[in-house]
């Protein structure tokens, strides 16, 4: 396995190689090491997780003309960080609520690494939706004052607008690195739900219910073991509507859910 997102890989993944094997020698934290940076997901996982069909997902990090990079490998089989998770989920929002096309988001990627001269400028970056334009904020820095950057029509510069969607859904420290993730798969419709919640320093980043430790994993068993949405919000003591809502997010056929 390469820890350093090399590909060293024989062939294409498919969904068939992920294994119980690969799960069970995903990548362990080394000492110091940030948990955000730990490449623990398998793209299946982080696509249910995040609600984007697998397929989609194969294709931004595995596709010929990808423009994510893995941050590791097992075999040929990738595996993400949580960094990694939530630059799928800027493209995912980019994508699916503001209607960016693939050209689009490439384009913007190259043009924020080449002003942040950063790996990840989409979990890495202050990004701001601005008039259907994506912006770049650029911190102070000495006497240079803080300003934004249009990545449309690079290095045009644009007024810092005010926090959007990608700030509601994706929680950043002093630092701009992501440190929370509330996916929702009915973004598109209803932008205040939040029943859905991704975090390294719970459950090992898997997705819970919000404000518990429960897996998203754990509550859809339960829903395909026969007991109904009010016996498992019973069971935890929490509200049928959030349960509902949990569950809607990871259910498929994601096609159906728009």
């Amino acid at each position: 396995m390469s820890s350093n997102g090399t590909r060293n890989r024989g062939k294409s993944s498919t969904f068939c190689n992920y294994t119980n094997q690969v799960l069970r020698h995903k990548p362990v934290r080394r000492p110091g090491q940030d948990l955000r940076d730990v490449p623990t997901y398998t793209l299946p996982e982080a696509a249910t997780s995040l609600a984007i069909p697998h397929r989609t997902l194969f294709y931004w990090f595995e596709g010929p003309f990808s423009i994510l990079r893995p941050s590791a490998y097992y075999g040929d089989i990738a595996l993400l960080s949580f960094r990694d998770v939530s630059e799928a989920y800027v493209l995912e929002i980019l994508r699916t609520v503001y209607g960016y096309s693939f050209r689009q988001l490439r384009t913007i990627i190259q043009n924020a690494q080449r002003e942040r001269k950063i790996k990840r400028p989409l979990a890495d970056a202050d990004l701001r939706v601005v008039f259907d334009r994506i912006v770049l904020n650029i911190p102070q820095h000495g006497r240079r004052s803080r300003y934004a950057v249009d990545l449309h029509k690079y290095p045009q510069l644009w007024i810092p607008g005010l926090v959007d969607i990608i700030g509601k859904r994706i929680l950043r420290d002093k630092k701009e690195t992501p440190y929370r993730i509330y996916p929702w798969r009915l973004l598109k419709a209803d932008d205040e739900s939040t029943p859905v919640t991704i975090d390294p320093d719970v459950m090992s980043g898997r997705a819970v219910v919000t404000g518990t430790r429960i897996p998203l994993t754990l509550v859809r068993g339960m829903k395909k073991a026969g007991r109904s949405v009010e016996q498992i919000a019973a069971t935890y003591r929490l509200p049928v509507e959030l349960v509902t809502k949990a569950l809607l997010h990871v259910e498929k056929p994601l096609s159906k859910v728009a």
